[in-house]
């Protein structure tokens, strides 16, 4: 076909606003959706800066008449979208004006002023004025109804956008009402070999889904994809969209098998499509990473993720949006795997890219921030963890109000830190507020309050306040033996945590026939050689030891070992747990010999098999050091305790807890091979920091007052050691009363004293 002879447009006459012109040209996705079209503008349509607005639209015209006539199936669609930008720049008067025109010359029934009434309601939608706007719309679909019948194309557009503004103004069962009722007439006007009637019915399923009505989403989606898979190919752009949804709904209702295979079949039906296909096999990637993330394939899961990630910084570069988000959720998944410390990397990363493209204190980030302040803590980064926490808390509070669901969660992560740290009375203070908050929210049995309280349950406990920590654990339970069952897996983390409270109360025998009836569930639903069964059997071992009962403590404890060995190895880290708690009955019982040799072998694989910085090594090495403690070998110990401090110091700093402890073990080392100065100054330094992390009335605080007062006792300054005694017992009473622990321990050092 000759091209036809077109002439440049005239500047003269009125103008178009830079932006429309701007925006008419690089349209997102234009030349992707419609090559040929935009090609043939460029090379068709000439304009100058400020072309006249008639005269661009009917440049614009003859070439989607060019198109159309060259067979360009898209012509239509193109010519379109320049339509609606043209008529986003007229003034409100124009529609109004022509609306009336209309119905005066060929009746306020006829499909011309209907168009108009429609368009001009719009319009009025479009410039917030929404009353006007529903009413006239809803007007001329009630008459477009009775003039020309519910298969009228027009009547089903007028629906849709109606659906639309209700939707918009949160009116969603009645918006999903409306537009069920134009996808039916599209159905019986256009059948479902048409793309448009394919989209109303896809629009439908996500209505449906956002709804929470997944089985009605199912189908709707199942539908689709039949059709489009005909009409379009399997592996289409649209065909493989709907494919995922439908996999997402799947998954939702625990169809997860089903939704792997429909996405590895995703996976093959792009095969064909090389290069173009390259962003559709990640986004597939990524939902079935999800997938098999909920089946229990965490390994696989997260390689495919990983590979998510390298994709996307090779297709579409380390600071786009979507490679920013999978990033974001890789570091999540590895939050969730217990692999924190890469956690932190990809989040870190994450978080910078969300600054980069939104700014930094943004909303967008927040999200992302808690679960780094997760992953912070479980390496045990507390401090950094605590400030984070503390500012998510502060800018979710400003930007929801004290009483919002997104506060309290921040509350109860930021306990959780605070508990870690050892700043009691502060967690205690956060969770309590947060509980408060869960109660009017979600109920006083709901799931989210329930995790409050248990929570605070086990503060309770860590303050030594055993009765309320027991009636808090009982009330639990109560509520969820009988939504769950006495076989679910929360319901024995909460007799297990029951069983270390009453132990700790000196209900010992309660605790031990609880952990007895525990292990035979275990061993039941679990398994023999289960780490549920071994975990419940170390905690058993544990608290026999606790009763004196050593004999038949060991006996378990090394059948523990045994099982860890067969299962994870005799290098393993459970099975160097298993070891380690083994050594600890035998320093108990007073085999501490046995107990050294034990321990020190087992320092000596840990540090070969998981390194110094490795929870096993550390917990090995405080074991090792209470067992030298009791045989008097204080140099040793002190060596020990050196180099243990300084593996603190290196990884979370001075003011660290653990830090803290390991220099409060140091002075009272010191104390006890009569260096009493070293430990005074140690000892002191200890007590300041720890008031500034966990404040002055928390037990851990008060713990070391009272070890700062055998010192100054030890060194003759009596008044010195009265005074602060008498501020233990004062701030202890206040807190705790004066039968807690630590008030009785602050009046035995006084009445040393005295």
């Amino acid at each position: 076909m000759v091209e036809p002879n077109e002439k440049k447009l005239n500047e003269s006459g009125g103008s178009v606003d830079d932006h429309y012109l701007t925006a008419a040209t690089s349209q997102k996705g234009s030349s992707k959706w419609f090559p040929h079209s935009a090609e043939a503008f460029f090379d068709l349509v000439h304009f100058p800066r400020n072309p006249s607005l008639s005269e661009f639209q009917r440049s614009l015209y003859r070439l989607s008449k060019k198109l159309k006539y060259e067979g360009e199936k898209s012509a239509r669609s193109w010519w379109t979208s320049f339509v609606k930008l043209t008529m986003a720049n007229q003034e409100i008067e124009i529609f109004r004006n022509t609306a009336d025109s209309l119905r005066r010359k060929f009746g306020g029934n006829s499909k011309i002023a209907l168009r108009a009434s429609a368009f001009y309601a719009y319009k009025l939608w479009s410039k917030g004025q929404h009353r006007e706007a529903k009413e006239l719309l809803g007007n001329t679909i009630e008459a477009c109804q009775t003039r020309f019948g519910a298969k009228s194309k027009d009547l089903i557009n007028f629906k849709e956008a109606y659906a639309n503004w209700l939707e918009e103004e949160g009116l969603v069962d009645e918006a999903r009402s409306l537009y069920e009722q134009a996808v039916e007439s599209r159905r019986l006007v256009f059948g479902l070999d048409n793309l448009a009637t394919l989209n109303a019915i896809e629009n439908l399923g996500s209505q449906a889904s956002l709804a929470k009505d997944f089985s009605t989403a199912q189908s709707h989606y199942r539908e689709v994809l039949e059709y489009r898979r005909k009409l379009q190919g399997v592996g289409n752009l649209q065909t493989i969209r709907v494919l995922r949804s439908l996999a997402a709904t799947l998954a939702a209702q625990g169809e997860r098998l089903e939704a792997i295979e429909l996405l590895k079949s995703g996976l093959v039906d792009i095969a064909d499509r090389g290069n173009s296909g390259e962003l559709d096999r990640v986004w597939i990637t990524e939902d079935l990473s999800a997938a098999l993330k909920q089946i229990g394939e965490i390994e696989e899961s997260l390689r495919l993720r990983e590979n998510v990630v390298e994709a996307r910084r090779r297709l579409q570069g380390d600071d786009h949006p979507d490679t920013v988000a999978s990033i974001l959720r890789f570091g999540i998944a590895l939050n969730q795997s217990k692999d924190h410390e890469r956690s932190c990397v990809f989040l870190r990363e994450g978080i910078n890219g969300r600054n980069k493209l939104y700014g930094n204190n943004n909303l967008q980030t927040l999200n992302a921030e808690t679960w780094l302040g997760l992953s912070l803590r479980d390496s045990g980064y507390l401090i950094k963890a605590r400030d984070m926490q503390i500012h998510i808390l502060e800018v979710t509070e400003a930007a929801n109000g004290p009483n919002h669901t997104s506060v309290r969660t921040a509350k109860f992560n930021l306990a959780k830190t605070q508990k870690r740290i050892g700043a009691l009375p502060s967690a205690l203070r956060l969770t309590e507020s947060a509980l408060k908050i869960s109660r009017r929210s979600f109920g006083i049995d709901a799931t989210e309050t329930l995790a409050v309280k248990q929570l605070l349950g086990l503060i309770e406990k860590d303050r030594y306040m055993w009765k309320r920590s027991e009636k808090l654990f009982k009330e639990i339970l109560a509520v969820t033996r009988k939504t769950r069952g006495d076989h679910d897996e929360s319901t024995l983390m909460l007799l297990e945590n029951l069983a270390l409270v009453q132990d700790g109360a000196g209900k010992t025998r309660q605790a031990v026939a609880l952990l007895r009836e525990m292990l035979e569930v275990d061993r039941s639903v679990s398994g023999v050689e289960s780490e549920r069964t071994f975990n419940t059997m170390s905690h058993l071992a544990e608290v026999l030891s606790n009763k004196d009962a050593f004999s038949e403590a060991r006996l378990i404890a090394e059948e523990v070992v045994i099982g860890c060995e067969r299962i994870h190895g005799p290098n393993g880290k459970a099975t160097i747990f298993a070891k380690i708690e083994l050594a600890d009955i035998d320093r108990k019982s007073g085999e501490l010999k046995r107990a050294r040799a034990s321990l020190e072998e087992v320092l000596s694989i840990s540090t070969a098999e998981h390194g110094e910085d490795a929870y096993c090594t550390h917990r090995t090495m405080t074991v090792l050091q209470r067992t030298l403690f009791a045989l008097n070998e204080y140099d040793q110990r002190r060596s020990l305790l050196e180099r243990h401090l300084e593996l603190h110091k290196q990884k979370h700093g001075v003011d660290d807890p653990s830090t803290l402890n390991q220099m409060s073990h140091l002075a009272v080392n010191f104390r006890a091979s009569g260096d009493l100065q070293e430990a005074r100054v140690l000892q002191e330094e200890v007590f300041d920091r720890r008031k500034a992390l966990c404040g002055p009335e928390s037990p851990s605080a008060l713990k070391d007052m009272g070890i700062l007062c055998k010192i100054l006792l030890d060194l003759g300054d009596s008044e010195a050691a009265n005074n602060l005694a008498r501020e233990c017992i004062e701030l202890s009473d206040a807190e705790y009363g004066p039968d807690h622990p630590t008030s009785k321990d602050a009046r035995s050092v006084l009445l040393t004293i005295q």
